[in-house]
């Protein structure tokens, strides 16, 4: 089992997130994208790809269900 700040987990997260978007499931996205960003956002202080690549994830989950100012601030 991976232990929350494995760096592997955020990666499993953001895989599920996404493939609940593409099923038509925003919601339960942003559930798992915002939980991965949360462990991204542990493990990477500084900037980092992986940070970034979260970051944009969670915000087209967000601009779909309609929540463009929240996604606006995560493109920023």
């Amino acid at each position: 089992m991976l232990k929350d700040d494995h760096p592997f987990l955020p990666r499993a997260l953001d895989n599920l997130g996404k493939a609940r978007q593409h099923m038509g499931r925003p919601a339960e996205a942003v559930k798992l994208l915002t939980e991965a960003l949360a462990i991204r956002r542990r493990l990477y202080k500084v900037a980092h790809p992986d940070l970034a690549q979260g970051l944009h994830n969670l915000a087209a989950a967000l601009a779909e269900l309609g929540r463009l100012t929240e996604a606006e601030t995560l493109y920023a």
